[in-house]
């Protein structure tokens, strides 16, 4: 199944890999870079005291997933040059169920990192040897922390991720009974299963809401009628999804809004803008995106992001300043279109800007490094102008 299915696309790639958990921790922003910190500094019985706590709190109280989670999330990072830490790690604390899961967690990362983001059909095969093999250490490593800690739910989630990668449904069948045995309000568990029902995964929608409806007989918390929202929002996207890929606009328009109605998060809300954008209702979009910015900042800026997204349309509405502002912050963040946006706009003057030929050339020269076709010929226009 799984791992020759043709038509896996990068954004699922990077939504299991990146935001599998969706929902608000409590882990404090400024604890972000401790566990990865302690890692890089050798500290192991600072490290293994801190991620067994998180262990010991989720199963005390199951709220706490949203920042156990975090917490091994956060030292995850896609490093081929860490490897040897977790290994350091399990050598100094060879009974922790933290770092057993924190190397699975971190070689299931190292799976996608090594099979790359082109479709399956295009993906040589020494990826693909390369993507089994770190996902088998994953499973191995995630198997032994069930081993050590059978009481934990966690270890499930990143399981039946890894399960789903190579395709083993009797597993990931087992894996999801034994997670909601532990913790009836498990989310993380539920949210990868729901993946594996995605068609580019061999499941189908009908199944996907099939499952849905059996969670409408989960005892209503905060926690569950989250999830639940969160797994109908999951449904509607990727329909949206299918609709948008098709040019089919309206449609994608429909079922992004039902998404955000079930679970108003950036994602959703980037999606509805940007339908409305295909459909040249840019004004529209306008408020979708600057919402999607304020619901959460430090995301916001990412490449084909909400403020990627509205500065666009800022510029065919011709709100030049606007869309200058919100191009300076991206440029500033490393993004490339935008580094050439500036160096245009500073180099013709493009809507009122002021004229500057320096700062056009030192945008353009940042785009043109990062490889911008279009930067690189307007730099040597611009740098041809100076010299006559």
């Amino acid at each position: 199944m799984a791992l020759t299915q043709p038509r896996i696309f990068l954004h699922l790639i990077l939504a299991l890999s990146l935001c599998l958990f969706v929902g608000v921790s409590t882990f404090a922003a400024e604890d972000n870079g401790v566990p990865l910190a302690l890692l890089k500094q050798r500290q192991w019985g600072d490290l293994d005291r801190l991620m067994n706590r998180y262990l010991d709190e989720y199963k005390r109280n199951t709220d706490k997933e949203f920042d156990t989670t975090t917490a091994f999330d956060a030292i995850s990072v896609k490093d081929p040059k860490i490897a040897h830490l977790f290994d350091e790690w399990i050598l100094a604390s060879p009974d922790s169920a933290a770092a057993r899961l924190a190397r699975g967690r971190y070689n299931y990362e190292m799976a996608w990192l090594a099979r790359g983001g082109n479709y399956m059909a295009e993906t040589p095969q020494e990826k693909i040897s390369g993507m089994e093999l770190h996902t088998n250490r994953s499973i191995d490593d995630l198997r032994r922390a069930c081993e050590l800690d059978p009481t934990q739910a966690l270890y499930s989630r990143y399981l039946i991720q890894a399960f789903m990668t190579i395709g083993k449904r009797d597993d990931i069948n087992k894996e999801y009974k034994r997670a909601t045995a532990l913790d009836g309000q498990v989310r993380g568990a539920r949210y990868a299963y729901m993946y594996t029902l995605l068609p580019q995964w061999g499941g189908s929608y009908q199944e996907m809401e099939a499952f849905l409806n059996e969670l409408k007989e989960m005892p209503n918390t905060p926690k569950t009628i989250k999830t639940k929202g969160i797994l109908e929002a999951l449904l509607y996207a990727r329909k949206s999804d299918d609709f948008f890929r098709d040019g089919q606009f309206e449609q994608a328009l429909t079922f992004a809004n039902l998404a955000v109605l079930a679970n108003r998060e950036q994602s959703g809300l980037t999606q509805v803008g940007n339908a409305l954008v295909k459909l040249n209702r840019h004004a529209e979009a306008i408020p979708v995106f600057t919402d999607a910015i304020n619901l959460s900042p430090s995301t916001a800026n990412e490449l084909r992001g909400p403020r990627d997204r509205r500065a666009f349309a800022y510029k065919v509405l011709r709100q030049s300043k606007e869309a200058f502002d919100d191009y300076v912050i991206l440029a500033e963040k490393d993004n490339s279109y935008a580094q050439y946006f500036l160096g245009f706009a500073y180099a013709k003057g493009w809507g009122g800007i002021k004229r500057n030929q320096a700062e056009g050339i030192k945008w353009l020269a940042l785009a043109a490094d990062k490889g911008h076709e279009g930067a690189r010929k307007l730099l040597l226009e611009v740098r041809s102008q100076e010299i006559h």
